[in-house]
């Protein structure tokens, strides 16, 4: 058990920050789970997380702007297919707001 979650309701996920500036990666669910990490340029980062959670990406952009991107965490899944296959991410709901 992790944080009162069955490790079989846990999903494998995958975030590549390909922009150039860090990025705070926010995954939140059920149960009280709560993940948070920055992700610097060009990093992969590996995580387990709730069938059911959402993910957020908050970044700083070059006008000064803080955006924030949400999905679903399904988004995120990987399998041994995609390690070798990896297609371009989907569109996510976007918002920048100014400082």
């Amino acid at each position: 058990m992790l944080h009162g979650l069955s490790v079989l309701s846990m999903k494998e996920c995958s975030y590549r920050n390909d922009t150039p500036s860090m990025v705070v990666l926010k995954c939140i669910g059920i149960d009280h789970f709560h993940l948070e990490r920055v992700v610097m340029p060009t990093e992969t980062y590996l995580f387990s997380a709730p069938e059911d959670a959402r993910v957020e990406l908050w970044r700083l952009a070059q006008g000064g702007q803080i955006c924030q991107e949400r999905a679903d965490v399904q988004e995120f899944w990987v399998s041994k297919a995609d390690a070798m296959n990896r297609e371009p991410p989907r569109e996510r709901e976007s918002r920048c707001v100014s400082r």
